[in-house]
């Protein structure tokens, strides 16, 4: 038992507990300024990411068209050809494209991701077509042509649907010609 009588020990009491209180609200003060700063940061990294992304995405439409005009005026029969290179593909745009998908809706998030992958499995068999035709054995078949050309379509085509997002609309997405020109002589 304490030495003091109980009203002293009551007033003591009230004060550590007001003390406590005062605290804790300071403290939940400084967690909601964090919070909001973190938010404000994040926020300004949103309105970064969407003013790249259509930059981004125009760059890898012209990359396709590239390897659209590329494939669609090789020579047939396909022959050895140790002047062809691969279009490079533009890596900056790519990790661009990357980082906006932190900040993009979940069905634009989607769409971005699902264009991501196919651009990759694209990338990986057209730079394997050309090395083909660059060695100038293993000489792909006519069928193997028509197959690169229909995946830089279907690329296209993924890139106009990202485009083509509510968030993006304000930007009109470059004309491929030579997509449709390759459609209508098939």
């Amino acid at each position: 038992m304490s030495n003091y009588p109980i009203g002293l020990a009551c007033p003591g009491a009230m004060v550590t507990l007001a003390a406590a209180a005062v605290a804790w609200r300071a403290v939940q003060g400084q967690i909601s300024q964090a919070e909001n700063a973190i938010e404000a940061v994040r926020a300004k990294e949103e309105f970064a990411s969407r003013a790249v992304l259509p930059f981004a995405l125009s760059s890898l439409h012209t990359y396709v068209a590239r390897v659209i005009k590329q494939l669609a005026a090789m020579p047939s029969p396909l022959g050895p050809d140790e002047t062809l290179v691969a279009t490079e593909l533009p890596m900056d745009d790519i990790n661009a494209i990357r980082a906006c998908i932190r900040y993009a809706g979940a069905a634009e998030a989607e769409q971005i991701a699902e264009m991501l992958k196919y651009r990759q499995i694209q990338n990986s068999r057209y730079r394997g077509f050309c090395l083909d035709i660059a060695r100038g054995r293993d000489l792909p078949s006519p069928f193997q042509l028509q197959h690169r050309i229909l995946e830089a379509l279907t690329l296209h085509a993924l890139l106009e649907r990202v485009l083509g997002t509510p968030a993006e609309r304000i930007i009109a997405p470059p004309v491929l010609p030579v997509a449709n020109s390759c459609l209508e002589s098939w």
